[in-house]
């Protein structure tokens, strides 16, 4: 066997081959092999980021991860961003764009998962035969330490927010203020898994990989009404009527509404934070809110839970009736330490509710 691929000639023998036909097949295995990159050639064929994320998420993520279903939620925005791309041409600057562009949307620590699962991606797509590189293992992850944000919007801002929003992202800070969801199962929202009537939505795919019901109030059903009377036969709550699917991240008319508003650092995950701190400072239990917003374990939910120094505040000062001029307990009620109970979160003042008129008006 004698043969050239990229300006390199191989040369075999091919032991065993007893007739033509033998022969072409072992030829037509080596050639295989070349494009697979058994000989170090890099491999030619062109194989679609979104076709393999499918083969991988078959071949690899489902048999072996318990957590499966968190790659199929990372892929998902995953072939958003590298749609149509040949595994061959995503190179570390494309996935340094993509780094970049997540950031500005959702935890470091989230980035750093999808980053990891696309680097797993390409790992198995050398062990494959389907690329010759992994692109992913040369792009650093963010570091997680002290990166925790903290950016809390006041009543303020969102009243200022809303009155510079247009529909439909009024109507959207409106439900993601009053139901702490994600942006992205906000967007991904059918109105067949909203149920008025009993007062609630669910979420069919959750950063999680389960589904969830999520309570309504009054606001949120609000919103959710008017934008019910503009969606005609639409299947989405945020339709897409050039694609006929649901509408993405709104990025650019959040950044607009924000800089109209005067409003400085903020992201449109942040108003998933103000839920949370609303909840938690209006004295609703963490379990609950966690329940909520779908987290798996509370520590999560702990993270987006933010108590103002005002409250940590009020908190220590009603020890002072149990303690003495010199700092320590009274003995003379048996009172101890261990005995202080912890002072429920009161309700903040400054906490509002956005009444109909801030609807579609």
């Amino acid at each position: 066997m004698d043969l050239s691929s990229g300006g390199k000639r191989v040369r075999r023998r091919i032991p065993g081959a007893r007739s033509k036909t033998e022969a072409q097949a072992a030829l037509s295995a080596v050639q295989t092999d070349i494009l697979r990159g058994a000989f170090n050639f890099k491999a030619e064929q062109r194989v679609i980021f979104g076709d393999f994320a499918k083969i991988y998420l078959e071949r690899h993520a489902k048999p072996n991860k318990r957590s499966w279903k968190r790659d199929e939620v990372a892929l998902k925005v995953l072939k958003e961003f590298f749609k149509g791309m040949p595994l061959q041409k995503i190179s570390p600057f494309l996935i340094e764009g993509y780094k970049k562009k997540r950031q500005e949307e959702v935890e470091v620590s989230s980035v750093n998962r999808e980053l990891s699962i696309l680097k797993t991606l390409f790992t198995k797509a050398i062990d494959w035969g389907y690329a010759t590189e992994n692109p992913a293992s040369r792009v650093k992850l963010f570091n997680e330490k002290n990166r925790l944000r903290w950016r809390e919007l006041t009543s303020k801002e969102l009243d200022s927010l809303l009155s510079n929003s247009s529909s439909p992202l009024r109507e959207t800070i409106i439900i993601a203020v009053n139901t702490g969801m994600r942006i992205g199962e906000l967007m991904a929202l059918r109105w067949t898994d909203v149920y008025e009537s009993q007062q609630y939505l669910v979420v069919r795919d959750s950063k999680s990989g389960r589904s969830r019901k999520v309570p309504l109030n009054s606001l949120a059903l609000e919103a959710l009404g008017s934008l019910k009377t503009r969606a005609q036969s639409a299947d989405y709550v945020f339709p897409n009527p050039s694609t006929g699917s649901f509408t993405k991240y709104p990025r650019r008319a959040f950044l607009t509404a924000c800089r109209r508003a005067g409003i400085e650092d903020l992201r449109i995950h942040d108003l998933r934070h103000y839920a949370a701190t609303a909840m938690v400072r209006a004295g609703v239990d963490l379990h609950t809110v966690s329940k909520i917003l779908g987290h798996s374990t509370i520590k999560l939910t702990e993270r987006y839970s933010h108590p103002g120094f005002d409250h940590t505040l009020d908190a220590v000062k009603l020890l002072e009736s149990r303690s003495g001029r010199n700092g320590r307990f009274s003995e003379a009620n048996g009172t101890n330490m261990a005995q202080v109970e912890i002072p429920k979160a009161a309700n903040d003042s400054n906490i509002k509710s956005y009444r109909s008129d801030k609807v579609g008006s």
